[in-house]
């Protein structure tokens, strides 16, 4: 894992190519901690005028023969690449009659796969990925992300050249206009995340999971390389033992081959089924030495530490346990903040848990990351077309009557059920909002809202992207939406921001490209049922102790609550007391406030908006 950066522009009238070196150098400078082992940068074409810069976390082949930006010299084709590819030496093998290797690394397998198949090369990757090639011949620019979104990479245009990197901050680091999206804004409010494919910064984009982007001369082209596929519709004789064993099998590939390593390897460990699954299937794999970190609370509410330990010492794992408290959260919490490349509600369990696995000199760690998602481990996958049914009810009603139902009410559940009567998306997703559209309206500036951010069509164009799925199994339907919503916009975000500030990989098997397909064509009610996510209960067999499968759901958070109450008050009474806000009502923080305090308002809203205002505070001069 590491950083990538890049410039092209094919108007010769613009920057030369030393102006296009300068801004890629203070890229990968703002992704110093991306990369901690190695950097480059490289002009790869005079006319049009093609920069790629690396910042580089060696995992595989950790000679000088792996550095990047790296040559085909068979070619002249170059290539950044930031992730891995989890299937590299199979392809190696394939190439190795038509194609000379000089190194042992997954990137030059990239390189070698292009020259022999051309773009139809990207479909045979298996792994978590964002890479930029120069096509010599072609005088082109191929830029891609994995079909998951587990690698970021965004983009944006510039005095007519495009300029892309792996971290937002390092596109403002170039010289990208730092202008407050109200589209990303909108979006932050409704989830505590930025949702895709906006960012903060207008005119900053996240690149589509499964897409790439073709720059030749002043054309560009984004276009998609992967779409999940449909339920099937006659599952095999025998189903249940035949899913089970497909499942099984696609489990035990996928975390084998992403502990394909040349440095150690852990786990992040909770006390719920997923990441304790990847323990059970990781020791299933080998009988190597194997670590795993376990974030512990003197608040037994929020303490898991007896069911990570369980699984540990079921699993014969070197476990870690890292016991937080307020006055360590309160000490870490700026360089916390400063790590989130876009602020999230969520990350910082993440950030802490990276620290201490970094500080234990782990490279990588598997992360349980995708497992709600796939085995339908969420409240919205019981009985959904109850809501479903509601939302259709509520749209027969007059609108006279949801209209005053939704504006008299006082209660802001039956708000929100009133609003599904005309919310044009799937209901599921109005429920997944923390604050309303009206919450929204009343917490920004009038001169903001002025300004555009109170009209924006930021719902339709998220959602675009689900459109192409058509899905009778509402179920599965839900499941590809939290994989393109939740999963990518703030778990995946959170995964790589920050554990990539402490310098450590952090991989996601349960989301692996082939068990991803599998499951989605898998009929949902093989799914469901006792005991919760009973595919991946089945496929972790016995080292999965019995008490994490029947225990409670819990959430992985911190005890914020106690936290607001004592190490954190000071800096959250600074922040919704402002002398003066630009962005928000003073009234209305004051306001959102109070309701906290009185228990009429959850942490969530406060702790999202204090990140959101800290981080735009650091990286955007708002206040």
């Amino acid at each position: 894992m590491c950083g990538i950066a890049g410039f092209f522009q094919a108007n010769h009238a613009g920057a030369g190519p030393d102006q296009a070196r300068a801004a890629v150098a203070a890229m990968t400078r703002a992704m110093a901690h991306r990369g901690p082992d190695g950097s480059g940068s490289e002009i790869v074409s005079d006319s049009p005028t093609v920069v790629l810069g690396h910042r580089r976390l060696a995992i595989i082949d950790l000679s000088a023969a792996a550095s990047q930006p790296m040559l085909d010299p068979d070619t002249g084709n170059w290539l950044v690449f930031n992730g891995e590819i989890y299937n590299f030496r199979e392809l190696r093998q394939l190439l190795q009659g038509s194609q000379q290797f000089r190194s042992q690394s997954d990137s030059e397998v990239i390189l070698k796969a292009y020259a022999q198949w051309g773009m139809d090369a990207i479909s045979r990757l298996r792994g978590m990925f964002a890479f930029a090639l120069w096509d010599a011949q072609r005088r082109e620019l191929v830029i891609a992300r994995d079909p998951l979104g587990i690698k970021p990479l965004y983009y944006g245009w510039h005095n007519d050249a495009l300029l892309f990197a792996s971290e937002v901050r390092a596109l403002l680091a170039a010289g990208m206009p730092g202008t407050l999206s109200p589209d990303g804004l909108q979006s932050f409010l409704a989830y505590g995340a930025v949702q895709e494919p906006f960012t903060l910064v207008r005119g900053l984009q996240s690149l589509p999971p499964g897409h790439t982007l073709r720059c030749q001369g002043n054309s560009h082209d984004l276009h998609a390389f992967w779409l999940p596929p449909p339920t099937a519709t006659a599952p095999p004789a025998n189903a249940l033992s035949n899913i089970r064993e497909k499942v099984h099998a696609a489990l035990q590939h996928a975390v084998a081959s992403q502990r394909v390593a040349d440095v150690k390897l852990g786990t992040f460990l909770s006390g719920g089924i997923d990441s304790a699954a990847i323990v059970a299937l990781l020791r299933q794999a080998t009988s190597d030495d194997l670590f795993s970190f376990t974030l512990a609370f003197a608040d037994k509410r929020f303490d898991e530490r007896h069911f990570a330990a369980l699984s540990a010492q079921a699993n014969a794992f070197t476990h870690h346990e890292l016991e937080l408290g307020g006055d360590e959260v309160k000490a870490n919490l700026p360089a916390a903040i400063n790590a989130f490349d876009q602020p999230s509600i969520d990350g910082l369990n993440t950030w802490f848990v990276a620290k201490a696995a970094r500080s234990a000199g782990l490279k990588v760690a598997l992360s349980g990351v995708g497992g709600d998602e796939l085995f339908v481990g969420y409240q919205a996958f019981r009985n959904p077309r109850r809501l479903h049914r509601w939302q259709n009810f509520l749209r027969a009603m007059p609108t006279r009557a949801t209209a005053a139902l939704a504006a008299r009410s006082d209660s802001e559940k039956l708000r929100k059920l009133a609003r599904l009567a005309s919310y044009p998306y799937p209901a599921t997703f109005l429920t997944r909002q923390i604050l309303s559209p009206e919450l929204r309206q009343s917490l920004l500036c009038p001169d903001f809202l002025a300004a555009g951010a109170g009209t924006s069509d930021w719902e339709q164009r998220c959602f675009a992207q689900l459109a192409g799925r058509a899905d009778d199994d509402l179920i599965n339907a839900i499941s590809f939406w939290e994989l393109r919503s939740y999963m990518l916009s703030t778990l995946l975000r959170d995964s790589d921001q920050m554990s990539m500030a402490h310098g450590l990989e952090v991989r996601v098997p349960l989301i692996d490209q082939d068990l991803v397909e599998l499951m989605l064509a898998i009929p949902s009610r093989y799914k469901l049922g006792s005991p919760p996510k009973p595919l991946l209960v089945h496929a972790a067999g016995t080292g999965l102790p019995d008490a994490c499968v029947k225990r409670p759901k819990q959430g992985f958070v911190l005890p914020f609550d106690q936290y607001f109450q004592d190490a954190l008050r000071p800096e959250l009474l600074d922040a919704f007391h402002p002398a003066q806000d630009g962005l928000f009502r003073r009234q209305a923080l004051q306001d959102l406030w109070q309701g906290y305090e009185r228990k009429h308002v959850p942490w969530g809203r406060i702790w999202m908006i204090f990140v959101l205002r800290r981080w735009l505070q650091q990286h955007l001069a708002i206040s």
